[in-house]
């Protein structure tokens, strides 16, 4: 399919690159941000779960809705560099089971930590 429909050439667009069998959204948005510095968030469990609690983004049921919420709201130059940054903190910081609230920097605007009280 990459020959025959892409002339051999890695294509540069999420809606192209999920055409290729195997790669679904995530993929195609790490691969057009990382390759082709394009502004697009690929939302995995760390970039979900982060960006709900600090509150990033509000009710997003879904990865898709979050995508949406964050590429609305998030500068447009900063997107790249923003998903590895949630990545990041989601694996080093504010873990899925016990989150280290009182290492973070950003405890004083987080929602969660602000509703969980956490000292």
């Amino acid at each position: 399919m990459l020959i025959s429909d892409f002339q051999g050439k890695i294509p540069s667009t999420v809606e192209e690159l999920t055409r290729l069998p195997g790669v679904g959204r995530k993929t195609a948005n790490v691969i057009a941000s990382v390759v082709y510095d394009l502004p697009t968030m690929a939302v995995d469990t760390h970039v979900f779960r982060v960006s709900a609690r600090i509150g990033l983004t509000t009710n997003a049921k879904t990865p898709l809705a979050a995508e949406k919420q964050l590429v609305k709201f998030i500068p447009e130059e900063v997107i790249p560099m923003a998903h590895h940054w949630l990545i990041l903190h989601g694996r080093y910081v504010c873990l899925a089971i016990k989150p280290k609230c009182n290492e973070c920097g950003l405890s004083t605007a987080c929602k969660f930590y602000n509703r969980m009280k956490i000292k």
